[in-house]
């Protein structure tokens, strides 16, 4: 993040998406930002928040960041939609394509793809962490052993050629997971 009071997209294209997790709730946006860009959720059970959170800052001509804590997350609750994703294991993909939809609708996915690359890389180890069922790792390693194919759906780029883009600590970490599971 830059050391400035407020910052914008882009001053940081190749990692906007990337300096936070895609949860809204410890961010704040203006709301006529939000409905002059036409910013929703997706309708999904989880990673709604992704296609929401990733386009809003990409977008973003002003972001102001402050390190005091104004918000504690409830976690290790068995009910919560976190602890039941297992049951909709794929939609954190189904996020990104309509995030990748909109990116590109917008004329800027060019610009923040190597973010947008990133992004999902994390939420697939995320994802593929976070499984708490042998069906949903199943599930997650089968989609990224598809996604590992020429071109993937996702990036739409041949894997070679993806490494640039990618944080190669989480591309091992993903490598080893996918291997270990599969």
């Amino acid at each position: 993040i830059p050391k400035k009071d407020s910052f914008c997209a882009k001053d940081i294209l190749d990692r906007i998406m990337n300096i936070t997790s895609p949860g809204p709730c410890n961010k704040l946006f203006r709301k006529d930002f939000i409905k002059k860009h036409e910013i929703t959720f997706a309708h999904l059970n989880n990673s709604e928040d992704v296609p929401f959170t990733c386009y809003a800052i990409s977008l973003a001509e002003r972001i102001s960041c402050f390190e005091e804590t104004v918000l504690h997350i409830r976690r290790g609750h068995d009910t919560n939609l976190e602890a039941t994703k297992d049951q909709n294991s794929l939609e954190f993909y189904e996020a990104f394509l309509i995030l990748k939809a909109r990116l590109i609708q917008s004329g800027i996915y060019k610009t923040v793809e190597q973010s947008f690359v990133n992004r999902a890389l994390d939420s697939c180890v995320y994802q593929l962490e976070s499984m708490k069922t042998e069906f949903g790792k199943k599930e997650v390693t089968d989609l990224l052993i598809a996604e590992a194919s020429t071109p993937p759906l996702l990036t739409g780029k041949a894997p070679k050629s993806l490494i640039i883009f990618f944080n190669i600590g989480t591309l091992n970490k993903l490598s080893f997971a996918i291997k270990f599971i599969g």
